[in-house]
C-alpha cells in the first residue's frame, strides 16, 4: 500500500518543498527499492512528473518540481498505469505486486515580500566610540526560510545583520560604530530566500551621534521670517532676532548653553530652559532641547545652524529654528515642511545680519 505522510501540503512559491509517500507490503514488510511515480496536476492537466526509488524504510520523496502558485493534486503511483496527460499513459505495472496509489492536496501560495516594522534605536544621542545596537521586527509568513539582512547606516556605509526568526516572524539585528558626529538616517532591508525584499525606508530612523570634545557653536543676529513660519497665523512675516550658545562642558553627557528667539510681529518670545543634545559636523551644528514661549508652557525646539566660513567660497551663514508644543504640533518653523536632518543645503534662511561661528 502507498500513502502520504501528510493529509495536505502547503509551501510558498519559490521556496524548496518536498513530499513523502511510504510504500509497504500488505503484511507490513519492507520491500526492496521500488520505483514510485509522482504527478502534480492542476485543472485536469499534468503539470509535472517525476520518478524516484524508495529508501530502505520504504519512503519515496518528491522534490524539485517547479510549480506556479495554485492548488494541485499530488498523486503517487506504484505498479499501476500512470496517466501522463489526457491521452498518454505509462505502464508501470509489476507482475509481482498489486499496484497502489495515493493522493494529497498540494498548495503553492504566492510569495510576498517581507514586511519590516519600525527600527528600535536609541532615542537619546549616543557618543562617538561605543557601538550602536539596533533591531527591527519583520514578518514573512509566505517564506518561513532563513532571511538575510542589510543595514544602511547613513554615513555612506552598510553591513549585513543577523536574524532571530521562526516560522516567518523574526527580528533583524545590527551593530555599527560611527566615526564622526552627525545626524544619521538608518534603514534595514530584509530579503527572503526567493529574492524578495522589504525595507524600513518608508519609516527611517534618525540617530544622533555627538562628540563631547567636538567644539561648540555660537550665533546671533536676525532673519526675515517668511510667511507660514508662524503656524497660528501664517500671514505674519518680518524680522526675527536670535542669540545662542551651545556646548558640552567637560565630562557632561548633556550640552548646556542659552538660546533665545524673538519674533515681535507675532508676539513670540522663546527661551530655552534645557538641552538634550548637540552635534557638530563640519560647517553644520544642530542641537535640541525644550523651553518656554512668553515665559510659560513647555515647548520642544531644534536649532540648525550653518557656519558659511567653514564651507568657503563666500557662503552665507544660515539659521533655522523649529518649535513645537507638548502635543507635537509645530508652533514656529522658518523652514516648515523640511526634514530636520537635511544636510548643508539646509537651512536655507540666510542671516539678514549677524553671524554664526562653529568653534573647533
Amino acid at each position: 500500500a502507498l500513502g502520504f505522510s501528510a493529509g495536505a501540503l502547503s509551501f510558498p512559491a519559490g521556496a524548496p518543498w518536498s513530499a513523502v509517500a511510504t510504500l509497504r507490503a500488505a503484511d507490513g514488510r519492507q520491500l526492496d527499492p521500488q520505483t514510485v511515480f509522482f504527478i502534480a496536476t492542476s485543472g485536469g492537466g499534468a503539470a509535472s512528473i517525476i520518478a524516484t526509488e524508495t529508501a530502505p524504510d520504504g519512503t519515496a520523496t518528491v522534490a524539485g518540481l517547479a510549480l506556479a502558485p495554485g492548488t494541485y493534486s499530488l498523486k503517487a503511483y506504484y505498479g499501476e498505469i500512470v496517466p501522463l496527460d489526457a491521452t498518454t499513459s505509462y505502464d508501470a505495472t509489476n507482475s509481482r505486486f498489486v499496484g497502489s496509489d495515493a493522493a494529497v492536496t498540494l498548495t503553492i501560495t504566492p510569495n510576498s515580500a517581507p514586511v519590516v516594522g519600525a527600527i528600535d534605536a536609541p532615542i537619546s544621542p549616543i557618543a562617538i566610540g561605543p557601538a550602536l545596537n539596533v533591531s527591527a521586527p519583520f514578518t514573512d509568513p509566505s517564506s518561513p526560510a532563513q532571511h538575510t539582512v542589510l543595514w544602511t547606516w547613513g554615513d555612506s556605509t552598510s553591513s549585513p545583520g543577523s536574524t532571530t526568526e521562526s516560522a516567518g516572524t523574526g527580528t533583524a539585528n545590527g551593530s555599527h560604530t560611527y566615526a564622526s558626529a552627525g545626524i544619521y538616517i538608518i534603514s534595514v532591508t530584509v530579503t527572503d530566500d526567493s529574492g524578495l525584499s522589504g525595507s524600513s525606508s518608508t519609516s527611517p530612523q534618525y540617530v544622533v551621534v555627538y562628540d563631547p570634545t567636538g567644539g561648540f557653536v555660537t550665533g546671533g543676529g536676525w532673519i526675515t521670517s517668511p510667511p507660514g513660519a508662524y503656524v497660528p497665523n501664517a500671514s505674519i512675516q518680518g524680522k526675527a532676532t536670535f542669540g545662542f550658545v551651545s556646548r558640552y562642558q567637560k565630562g557632561a553627557t548633556l550640552p548646556s548653553g542659552k538660546t533665545e528667539f524673538q519674533f515681535q510681529a507675532a508676539g513670540l518670545s522663546f527661551k530655552a530652559t534645557a538641552f538634550d543634545w548637540l552635534t557638530i559636523a563640519g560647517a553644520r551644528a544642530q542641537y535640541k532641547g525644550s523651553g518656554t514661549i512668553n515665559g510659560a508652557g513647555t515647548y520642544g525646539f531644534i536649532v540648525t545652524a550653518i557656519d558659511g566660513d567653514l564651507i568657503g567660497g563666500g557662503s552665507s551663514d544660515r539659521f533655522r529654528i523649529k518649535i513645537w508644543d507638548a502635543s507635537g504640533l509645530v508652533v514656529y518653523d522658518n523652514q516648515i515642511g523640511t526634514a530636520d536632518g537635511d544636510g548643508l543645503t539646509q537651512p536655507s534662511t540666510v542671516l539678514g545680519g549677524g553671524s554664526i561661528v562653529i568653534h573647533k
